[in-house]
């Protein structure tokens, strides 16, 4: 019988090739997926500082007033150092920030 001592081999290598490609292929999926969730830009909304409140800055989405929910508050000193203006110019401003995981806001612009 002409290779028969390697014929029993064939099917296996076979089967472990197969599996290390699909390993291959998986591992690929899964760095691709981590790289498009690191791509993605976070979401960036419309606020108003309503008024300054001690060295804290009430913060209400930029939408009519029926449509708001409560003030959340912010420290005035990061959001001026971030604008570039001095905290005391801060109420009825209009900026734009960066919606976090935890929902919190950062990254603030003036609109």
């Amino acid at each position: 019988m002409s290779g028969g001592r390697w014929a029993g081999l064939v099917f296996p290598l076979l089967f472990l090739l197969s599996a290390a490609a699909v390993a291959v292929m998986l591992a690929r999926d899964a760095r691709k997926h981590s790289r498009q969730d690191a791509n993605v830009s976070a979401e960036r909304v419309a606020v108003r500082v309503l008024l300054l409140f001690g060295d804290q800055a009430e913060i209400v989405a930029d939408v009519p007033a029926e449509e708001r929910a409560e003030p959340e508050r912010y420290p005035a000193a990061d959001i001026a150092a971030a604008v570039g203006v001095p905290a005391s110019d801060l109420p009825g401003m209009r900026l734009t920030a960066e919606v976090g995981k935890d929902h919190r806001l950062s990254g603030w612009h003036q609109a």
